[in-house]
């Protein structure tokens, strides 16, 4: 009897997957990571670092590890084919973990996806995807014929921003995935559909190394791993990881599940938090973005090697060192209000500055004489606000800023869709202007002036000046002067016919929901 006991109760703590069941399951893993391109092709920095980092956590949640670097087209097919024959021997419930970081891109013209080997000769299109695998056929299409009944998870950290597409430079398409709805299957992408990856980090990428922590975190079902993932890449790096999981697939605890213990350190569901106040908001995500580690030692490297920080800053209407900047509103409900201070608070995690919102749960109305230095209405025209200490020309109870697009109805809180427009915005309060204006950027001669200020006067009835004001011409005062940044979130989302290049242009911007790199390394070197 002791001896059964004994067994079973060793039998029960093997089982890290799922509900607690009577058979341990058998854990496999591929990793793979390709660096070695062509120049031609783009050379990268961190997949090898990736694949080890991945590959120490999967080892210690006992995963049977194979890990391969820089593979070429015909050895990845073997890989990838023996890995499958490895997954189906090992028969039902095996749980199966395939992590790809390197090239990826997706075929404009047709919509696949490819994961990119090491020896293709070049970006062109017109060999490029016979050269490389295609992951719906090449990847899931074989695990899931050849292994069925096993619990399947694709990680594709991929679509880097390296890769010098030729289509792309001819402005057809991009270089993101699409993205796949797959039944049964787990898939995780470390970038949004259409949009590209960052190879930045110091010892692996940035969506490695939350990775590979979030793994070994206990009491989290799969999926709540990846949405910790997102969460922390976002807020180091404003790249927007996403997955999809199929309807048919098990929940999968691959660190071990307590049913009567909340986990331990995932960021809390941000409408939630947003809905019962700032400051728990701002508390989960300085937690957060100080758990990915190197983000700070990140900022302080690129400053170090003089990379340009982002924008247009103007200097003159910088406010002090360590300012807390008193903020009220003028209207909006309570709930708007909390959205509104949750997102811009992203401003705050990388330089020295803090938006006073209020105490606690209860945010400040605008009163005369309060000493607010932005006041904040969402029932006057347009989305617009002071740059920096221009605001304290403002008569006091007068606004300094609009959101007017957040209070309407086109924008439902906390989707995501408006946080942009709130970063834009608060972007200007403490002195960015747009980044089209700065002298160095080479935009004027890139865009259609002619073009824009047709487009812009039939759609919203505004003049030349106008125009010029908004995009065009310098904020006055001096200016410190980074990079143009093409995923800062000071641009707008502007169509490519205002570009004479379109899409190809180096102006022409994609800007993110969150902070870029970039604007963070501004906001780093502005306000150190």
């Amino acid at each position: 009897m002791w001896i059964r006991l004994v067994m079973c109760l060793c039998f029960s703590l093997l089982c890290s997957i799922g509900e607690s069941s009577a058979k341990s399951q058998e854990k496999f893993a591929l990793l793979i990571g390709n660096h070695e391109y062509k120049e031609v092709v783009g050379k990268l920095t961190n997949p090898g670092k990736d694949v080890s980092l991945v590959g120490t956590s999967l080892t210690k949640l006992g995963f049977k590890v194979t890990k391969l670097e820089d593979l070429g087209y015909s050895e990845m097919e073997k890989a990838i084919q023996r890995y499958a024959k490895t997954v189906k021997s090992a028969g039902e419930n095996t749980v199966s973990l395939f992590y790809y970081s390197g090239h990826g891109a997706a075929d404009a013209s047709s919509g696949i996806n490819y994961i990119i080997p090491v020896d293709v000769a070049t970006a062109d299109d017109e060999t490029l995807w016979d050269s490389s695998i295609d992951v719906q056929k090449g990847v899931i299409d074989r695990l899931q014929q050849m292994a069925p009944k096993a619990e399947h998870i694709l990680i594709l950290d991929a679509c880097r921003n390296e890769l010098r597409l030729v289509s792309v430079s001819k402005g057809l398409g991009n270089k993101g995935f699409v993205s796949m709805d797959v039944p049964g299957l787990l898939v995780a992408y470390s970038t949004a559909a259409r949009r590209t990856a960052s190879d930045l980090g110091i010892n692996g990428g940035i969506y490695a190394k939350a990775l590979s922590e979030q793994l070994l975190e206990p009491n989290l079902e799969i999926a709540q791993v990846f949405r910790a993932v997102g969460w922390r890449v976002m807020a180091s790096l404003g790249q927007q990881p996403f997955f999809s999981v199929g309807a048919a697939l098990p929940a999968i605890y691959l660190s071990g599940s307590d049913k009567n213990r909340a986990p331990s350190s995932l960021p809390p569901d941000s409408t939630t938090s947003r809905e019962v106040g700032f400051e728990r908001e701002r508390a989960s995500s300085i937690a957060a973005l100080e758990s990915v580690g190197d983000v700070k030692a990140l900022l302080q490297q690129l400053t170090d090697e003089h990379v340009a920080a982002g924008g247009s800053f103007v200097g003159s209407a910088k406010w002090p060192q360590q300012s807390d900047l008193k903020i009220c509103f003028l209207d909006g409900s309570a709930q708007l209000q909390t959205y509104v201070a949750s997102i811009a608070k992203q401003w705050t995690l990388y330089g020295n500055l803090k938006f006073d919102f209020g105490e606690g749960d209860v945010l400040r109305e605008c009163q005369k004489a309060d000493g607010s230095v932005i006041r904040i209405t969402f029932e006057q025209m347009g989305n617009w606000s002071y740059i920096g200490t221009e605001g304290l020309n403002i008569p006091d109870g007068s606004p300094t800023m609009s959101l007017e697009s957040i209070g309407g109805d086109g924008c439902k809180i906390h989707s995501g869709k408006c946080d942009q427009a709130i970063l834009h915005e608060f972007g200007h309060a403490i002195g960015y202007d747009h980044g089209w204006t700065a002298p160095n950027s080479g935009c004027d001669a890139e865009m259609d002036w002619a073009y824009i200020y047709k487009d812009l006067h039939a759609k919203s009835g505004l003049d030349s000046s106008e125009v010029d004001r908004m995009l065009r011409v310098p904020a006055s005062g001096q200016q410190t002067v980074g990079a143009f940044d093409k995923r800062s979130v000071m641009n707008y989302d502007l169509p490519p016919e205002y570009f004479k290049g379109g899409v190809s242009s180096k102006c022409y911007a994609e800007p993110l929901n969150g902070l870029s790199l970039r604007d963070k390394l501004a906001t780093y070197v502005n306000y150190p």
